[in-house]
């Protein structure tokens, strides 16, 4: 009777191990379907988690392990689209994203604020980084001889006060050289403060002008030839025609 009780618990008990091993490798094996669809289509979805995947809109994704994933839609002419997705609480996850469309004055607004922003926004990355230092550095360089100006500009109007209190002779002509030279000094900075001046405002304009008027194709769309470069040359001139076709 003993050895009978010990045999059933035993077969118990090995029943139990069975069952909770089955349960663990079905849940451990268990994946999920997620589906991603765009308007317009043709975009290239990443999906980025337990797994990683690529797809060209629409795309599903088959067996996908349970947990939490981050989707990025890009498609050239549109914004890139970012979102983060849990797949598990149902069998089947679906995305459905409308694009929005890159335009030029978005381009232009970003580039108001920060020069080359619009361009990088537009998909031409590195001319917007390019943009961004050159801006950067000449509002750096303007505000160094902004300051080396005011420097030459106090030094000759001290003199000049000097120049203009002299009470001899010998006093004035003493100043006078002096104050030739500090105002040349404070002349010749003026002219440098000008450049850096236009330096600034001209950066600044071609990278509005840049995202105002070479956006970033649509999808599918080939890039239309608006800008030409026409070399000029004659018996009284050489240089550049440029044109822009609208």
């Amino acid at each position: 009777m003993f050895r009978q009780l010990m045999t059933d618990a035993t077969t118990f008990v090995l029943l139990i191990i069975i069952m909770v091993l089955s349960v663990s490798t079905a849940a451990a094996g268990e994946s999920y379907t997620l589906t991603v669809v765009t308007d317009p289509p043709g975009a290239l979805v990443t999906v980025k988690g337990k797994a990683i995947a690529t797809g060209i809109s629409p795309v599903r994704f088959e067996q996908v392990p349970e947990g939490d994933y981050k989707v990025e839609i890009c498609l050239s002419g549109y914004a890139t689209h970012k979102a983060e997705v849990k797949v598990g609480n149902e069998p089947l996850a679906d995305i459905t994203v409308k694009l929005a469309r890159k335009t030029r004055l978005k381009g232009a607004l970003r580039s108001m604020f920060i020069p080359g922003w619009g361009t990088a926004y537009a998909g031409h990355k590195t001319r917007g980084q390019s943009y961004f230092i050159l801006s950067t550095a000449s509002v750096v360089t303007f505000f160094l001889v902004e300051d080396w100006f005011q420097s030459k500009h106090d030094t000759y109007q001290d003199i000049r006060a000097k120049y203009k209190a002299s009470r001899t002779v010998h006093e004035q002509q003493f100043w006078y050289g002096h104050l030739v030279t500090t105002q040349k000094d404070a002349y010749d900075a003026e002219n440098v403060r000008r450049v850096t001046i236009g330096l600034v405002a001209g950066i600044y304009s071609i990278s509005l002008l840049d995202a105002l008027l070479f956006p970033e194709p649509a999808a599918g769309e080939q890039p239309a030839k608006r800008l030409s470069l026409k070399p000029v040359i004659s018996s009284d001139r050489t240089g550049v025609k440029l044109a822009f076709r609208f």
